[in-house]
Parts: structure tokens; C-alpha cells; sequence
């Protein structure tokens, strides 16, 4: 594993070393797309959004790799957010 893992419409993905993104359903573990980035060992979380996967290899290169599937996105900033974080949804009293 290179990288946190990160939600993405409604699935999870999972950088790996050797530069493939895993696409696994949440519900049942079941590894659904394997992604090869052609990149080498990846650095970073990807970001997904709109179906493109953006991701940092271990070289300094950023790679951008579109998997066709609009439906993966929910990721736009490393960390969630602009505090890297992430984002949590809270209502006030």
C-alpha cells in the first residue's frame, strides 16, 4: 500500500506501490477495477474526480489516468480539503 485510502462515488481505491490504483467495494472487499498507471511506484493518495485519477510517483511526477467511470469523484484536494483533513458534515444546535 502507497498511500491512505480514499472514497470515491461508492467505492474505495487503494494506490500501490507498484503504480496500480485498486478499485474495491466497500460492502464486500471485492476488488471490482484494477487500474494500471503505467507510472512506477506511486507516492501519494490519488485525487478522483470526474473518473480521472491524479496521483504522485515516488520519481516527482505527477500521472493522470482516465478510467471512464464519471461516477468516481468525491476526492478533489489531497486530504479531503484545503486543511488536509478531510471534510466532516456537522449540524449545529
Amino acid at each position: 500500500m502507497a498511500a491512505p485510502l480514499l472514497a470515491a462515488g461508492d467505492s474505495i481505491l487503494l494506490a500501490t506501490a507498484t503504480g496500480k490504483v485498486l478499485q474495491i467495494q466497500p460492502d464486500t472487499g471485492e476488488l471490482t477495477a484494477m487500474y494500471e498507471l503505467d507510472s512506477g511506484a506511486l507516492a501519494s493518495q490519488p485525487i478522483a474526480v470526474d473518473g480521472w485519477l491524479y496521483a504522485g510517483t515516488v520519481t516527482g511526477s505527477l500521472v493522470a489516468y482516465d478510467t471512464g467511470k464519471s461516477e468516481l469523484t468525491g476526492w478533489p484536494m489531497f486530504g479531503g480539503g484545503p486543511d488536509r483533513r478531510g471534510t466532516i458534515d456537522r449540524e449545529d444546535s
